[in-house]
């Protein structure tokens, strides 16, 4: 898989910190899931997470 790490440009685009991302400690909240799908719904409408 293509990643910043070769050279190309890449983004994390997910809900929670990325510090536990991954790990068997991986948690989030559920206000943070809402607000990720929510955000996730903008962009794939919109093309920015945003919403403009």
């Amino acid at each position: 898989m293509p990643s910043a790490g070769q050279g190309i440009p890449a983004e994390a685009f997910s809900p929670g910190s990325i510090a536990p991302a991954r790990t068997k400690d991986e948690c989030m909240a559920g206000r943070e899931l809402a607000a990720g799908a929510a955000a996730f719904l903008r962009f794939t409408v919109s093309g920015s997470a945003s919403g403009k």
